[in-house]
């Protein structure tokens, strides 16, 4: 099954006189192919297109280019006001480079445009605990996830449990938690 053909190829003609390649479709193959170079060129040809930006973040931080990610970002969100896709990348980019703050800050808003992000509600939930120490609120959010009817859906599901019930000691709640991390530790 070749699903690029109907778009046309390359990816960076598309916008170009006499190209075969519908700017949607060129968006949409250079982004899921993370072919940053083609996503460059087209950003070039079209500056003020958010969700060109927004795919170059997204390939520049799968080649760990975060500096860059991040240069892309800052105007992203203030251009993107109702969409959590950027804070989505700055929680990504902050969390691979240890920026806490930044992370915490992204996550939260991640949180509140999205809540159904519930792998970067988790790795949110793992920044209050293991590096800010927050077990109470940590333990808010992962009883959250828990009860979010796709929480039991979550990969790794005995590091979720440990972990929530290591939240749940730290914010002084130890009876109620101490069965919930059991399947977790049986691993």
């Amino acid at each position: 099954l070749d699903l690029v053909t109907p778009c046309g190829k390359p990816a960076d003609t598309a916008g170009l006189e006499g190209s075969n390649v519908d700017l949607d479709c060129g968006v949409m193959v250079a982004t899921l192919g993370r072919n940053t170079a083609a996503l460059e060129v087209l950003n070039e040809r079209f500056p003020e297109v958010d969700v060109i930006r927004l795919g170059l973040a997204e390939s520049l931080l799968a080649e760990q280019q975060f500096d860059r990610a991040n240069a892309l970002l800052s105007p992203l969100i203030r251009s993107m006001k109702e969409d959590s896709a950027p804070w989505r990348l700055r929680f990504k980019t902050a969390y691979a480079t240890g920026n806490w703050k930044e992370a915490l800050t992204a996550g939260e808003r991640v949180k509140r445009m999205d809540p159904d992000r519930l792998a970067l509600r988790l790795a949110h939930a793992e920044v209050l605990l293991k590096v800010e120490g927050r077990g109470a609120d940590a333990h808010t959010e992962y009883e959250s996830i828990l009860a979010h009817p796709n929480g039991a859906a979550l990969p790794d599901q005995p590091r979720l449990l440990t972990d929530a019930a290591a939240a749940a000691l730290l914010a002084g709640d130890a009876s109620r938690e101490a069965k919930r991390a059991e399947p977790g530790l049986e691993i």
